[in-house]
Formats: C-alpha cells, sequence, structure tokens
C-alpha cells in the first residue's frame, strides 16, 4: 500500500486488537486461561459478559452492552457459551466448556452435539439449513427410538440431493471405525492431519510448554501483574527483571514480547502496546481530565504509517455504534491517539519540552504522560 502525504497522515480508527484464535488453541489448557485473564479486554469485559450469562434484565440497552462484551471475549478466544471466570481465580477453577478444556493436551477432542450444530450453521447453506430444520421440527413429534417414524425422516434426508449433503466441513471432523486396528486408525489420522496443515499452510512447530512459566513471569514483573490486576506500583523495568533473575537484558525483553504475542495475538511493537495496554494504563500518567479531547485531533506533521501495518486484526467490531455500547468513549480515543503521536515524536528524537509544544499541550497535564511513553521507549 502506498504511503499517504505527510502532511495529511492517516486517522486511526480502529479500535479492538483481537486475538487470532490459533494463538489461543496454540496453548495448553492452564496457560491459554493464564494468558487470557491478563488480557485487559477480559479485565474489562468479563463482568459484564458474565451477567449476560447468570442475569435475566428486561433493560435493553444494558443487555445489548452486555452482549458485546460477550462478542468482545469472543474475539480473544472465549467461547460464548463460556461463563467469564473471576480473574483472579486459577486454571484448576475452568470447567470442561471454558476454553476449550475438552482437548486432550490442547490437541484432541471428541466433538459435542453443540459443537456439531455450529458446524452446520455454518457450513449448510440457507436451502439445506431450512430442510434441516423442518425434519428436526418433525422428529420431536416422536420418540428417538420410534424406529418407524425416524426410519422415515433418516431416508428422507438420505433422499435429499443436492452436492451441498455430501460436502466435507472445513473444519477437521472425522469418523472412526473402531473396528479397525489402532495402528491402521492412528496412520490414517496422522495423513489426514498433515494434509490437512498443507492445504491451510499450517507449518509443523515444536510447542516449548516448558519456558511458557518464564514467559508469564516477565510479563507479570514488567506489568505489575498481581492476584488478577495490574498494579503500577509493582511495575519493573527490564534491568531491575534481569538483576533480580540475573537473567541477561535482552533475554528478559525476548521473554516479554514473546509473552505480549501469546496475550494478544500480535508480535510486540511499541505502537500497539499503545493500542492493547494503553487504555487500562495510561489513564494515570494524564493529570487534565480535558487533556486529550482539548488538543487537535492529530498533528499535522507525524510520520505516516498505513492502518494495516499499524493495527493488525481490524474488524467490524471497530463500528461506532458498537464501541459505544462497549463503553468505549472519545476520550478513550483520543487518550490512545495522542499516545501515538507522543510515541511517534519520541522515536523522531524530539524532547519532552518539543513535544508538549508541537502537540500543543498543557505542560502540567502532559508531562508525566510523555515521560512514561519515552521510559517504556528507552527500555526497548
Amino acid at each position: 500500500m502506498a504511503m499517504q502525504d505527510e502532511s495529511n497522515p492517516p486517522t486511526v480508527k480502529s479500535w479492538l486488537l483481537l486475538r487470532p484464535l490459533q494463538v489461543t488453541n496454540s496453548l495448553p489448557l492452564d496457560f491459554c486461561w493464564e494468558f487470557t485473564r491478563r488480557h485487559p479486554y477480559y479485565l474489562q469485559f468479563w463482568e459484564a459478559a458474565r451477567r449476560y450469562h447468570e442475569q435475566s434484565t428486561s433493560d435493553p440497552a444494558r443487555r445489548a452492552a452486555e452482549q458485546v462484551a460477550v462478542q468482545i471475549l469472543g474475539g480473544i478466544g472465549v467461547a460464548a457459551s463460556m461463563t467469564p471466570l473471576d480473574p483472579r481465580l486459577g486454571p484448576e477453577m475452568l470447567g470442561l466448556r471454558d476454553l476449550g478444556a475438552a482437548w486432550t493436551g490442547g490437541a484432541v477432542a471428541r466433538a459435542t452435539h453443540r459443537a456439531l450444530a455450529h458446524f452446520l450453521l455454518i457450513a449448510l447453506p440457507a436451502a439445506q439449513r431450512s430442510q434441516l430444520g423442518r425434519l428436526f421440527n418433525e422428529s420431536a413429534e416422536y420418540d428417538s427410538a420410534d424406529m418407524d417414524h425416524m426410519f422415515t425422516l433418516h431416508q428422507r434426508l438420505a433422499d435429499m440431493s443436492d452436492v451441498a449433503w455430501d460436502s466435507f466441513p472445513s473444519a477437521p471432523i472425522v469418523s472412526i471405525n473402531l473396528e479397525m486396528p489402532q495402528r491402521a486408525i492412528t496412520e490414517a489420522i496422522e495423513g489426514l492431519v498433515r494434509q490437512w496443515k498443507d492445504e491451510r499452510e499450517i507449518k509443523e512447530h515444536r510447542r516449548r510448554d516448558d519456558k511458557l512459566p518464564e514467559y508469564l513471569a516477565v510479563w507479570d514483573q514488567r506489568e505489575g501483574w498481581n492476584e488478577g490486576e495490574y498494579h503500577g506500583s509493582r511495575e519493573r523495568t527490564f534491568r531491575q527483571i534481569a538483576q533480580e533473575t540475573s537473567n541477561p537484558v535482552q533475554t528478559v525483553i525476548s521473554r516479554y514480547r514473546i509473552a505480549f504475542s501469546y496475550l494478544s495475538g500480535h508480535d510486540y511493537t511499541r505502537e500497539l502496546w499503545i493500542r492493547l495496554m494503553g487504555p487500562h494504563k495510561l489513564p494515570s500518567y494524564v493529570s487534565g481530565s480535558g487533556l486529550t479531547l482539548r488538543r487537535p485531533w492529530r498533528s499535522p506533521h507525524l510520520r505516516p504509517v498505513t492502518e494495516s501495518v499499524l493495527l493488525p486484526g481490524r474488524t467490524e467490531f471497530d463500528g461506532q455504534e458498537f464501541l459505544q455500547l462497549a463503553g468505549v468513549t472519545d476520550s478513550d480515543i483520543a487518550l490512545v491517539d495522542l499516545a501515538m503521536d507522543v510515541q511517534t515524536l519520541i522515536a523522531m528524537d524530539r524532547s519532552d519540552d518539543q513535544i508538549i509544544a508541537e502537540l500543543e499541550l498543557h505542560e502540567e497535564d502532559a508531562k508525566n504522560l510523555v515521560a512514561e511513553l519515552r521510559r517504556r521507549h528507552q527500555e526497548r
């Protein structure tokens, strides 16, 4: 994509940075939960999503906001069927429907009827969904042991001739003939898995589960995570962590960045840290209540960058009405926008005073924010 003219840089409209499902699925269950409960979206939306599952309300606005919370958590790998847990709880509290707990070793799971129904809703064309729905409705009039009536329904399904009925779902679902030797079954499954991985261009990789505690430990020390919350007073610099753990600073930084990729689903950049963690952490560094709304929406002299490069993971979730239901305010967006501008000018070697002047900020309001972003910038 071509770079835009420097005098008219793009306005970043995206807000949510979602985690691709393959990242969630690549983790063993306990660490899937550990990274998920540290996610700022989880901390912000888990209670509303829990109310959606546990409490009914006659307030349509509240119900809509709760449904949005469920959708946002779905965007970071929390299934809509999961009643979110308190982030202070450990992985031993997960149930069979939570974060794919039914997967054995994170790799294999028996398909539930709910999962099969989801697959059919996704895979079947509208006409076939309608036909199947009529069959289900008619079958409800009879006991499943009523072989005469049920045979008639099965025969009607078998007689449906559209090719969609005999096509294969995109999900890797198989039928297994248990009368065959286990070795034959295993060899057949291995062949299918190789074929499916090749078709999807999924590279085979070694999972280093033994390293995951080290990644989490560095993340927790750097970001101040403790007992289900982030605490600014508990944050440590990379150098402090290196001294306390007797590890090289570059090793600590590498572990932190890997933790960021597991938590966010994206490779670490300073800009993506601002997008993801900024709304949760940066408000405490802004002393003026109206600082972000008083400034120009975007400075006219910043280095342009395409949205596709800056913000992977854009989705239709970024609609204004959706974000309003999620509780994202103009002030929230403006604060992140301001932090992005400050970060860009820091990278251009502007001093704190130059940044404050160029962005037309009040020194007392902005100095703490600029200082914090500079501190983080210099660490990496």
